[in-house]
């Protein structure tokens, strides 16, 4: 069976509450190996069962690139919840990047090495899998002093079967988490460039 993996913080997990506890009968084509959270996960895996999935959440809130990396413990700790067999892992949606907006200088400038250096991990583990990266949206009216620049590196990466995802002037519930509507979007925006690499192949 096919399975997406998704990594990343709160963007990713979710910050409004309507999935939450009946996301196991939306679809009898997905599998949801754990709690999808309630952000653009669901509305990801419902696009993207045209034959039956699985989907892993490795996501977590408020989490730094580092601890994504590929020597970091959340990386390492989702790398040890895929299971084999049965599923094999056919892509990666990721999005990251708020939490190392108010970080360090000197972390903020290593957030395309952290992420490049855990894909080209992940792809020597499972093969040239495609990965899409959620890209930060508009940036918040408060003193957030390494936003452009992260953005920026993530608006730099371009390698095969790795695309992007825009969030500019989605609907937000607060200064950085989107409304039940802005995550729908970003779900089926995570799901067409992720079907493009399978027409494009």
């Amino acid at each position: 069976m096919a399975l997406y993996i998704a990594m990343g913080q709160s963007n990713m997990t979710g910050y409004t509450t309507i999935y939450k506890g009946d996301y196991k009968i939306l679809s009898s084509s997905i599998e949801f190996l754990n709690n999808p959270g309630d952000g653009p996960i669901v509305p990801f895996a419902l696009e993207m069962a045209m034959r039956k999935i699985a989907v892993l959440n490795c996501a977590a809130s408020a989490t730094y690139i580092s601890e994504w990396s590929k020597d970091g413990h959340l990386y390492k700790a989702c790398l040890e919840r895929i299971p084999t067999g049965y599923y094999e892992v056919k892509g990666l949606i990721f999005d990251q990047g708020e939490a190392d907006t108010n970080a360090s200088e000197r972390a903020t400038y290593n957030w395309r090495k952290c992420f490049m250096g855990m894909i080209k991990d992940f792809r020597k583990r499972y093969g040239n899998i495609p990965v899409v990266l959620g890209i930060l949206g508009n940036k918040p009216d408060f003193n957030l002093p390494w936003w452009d620049a992260i953005k920026k590196q993530q608006l730099s990466i371009s390698k095969r079967k790795l695309g992007n995802v825009r969030k500019e002037n989605l609907p937000l519930i607060d200064l950085l988490h989107y409304t039940r509507e802005g995550y729908d979007e970003i779900g089926h925006r995570f799901a067409e460039v992720m079907k493009s690499f399978s027409r494009n192949r």
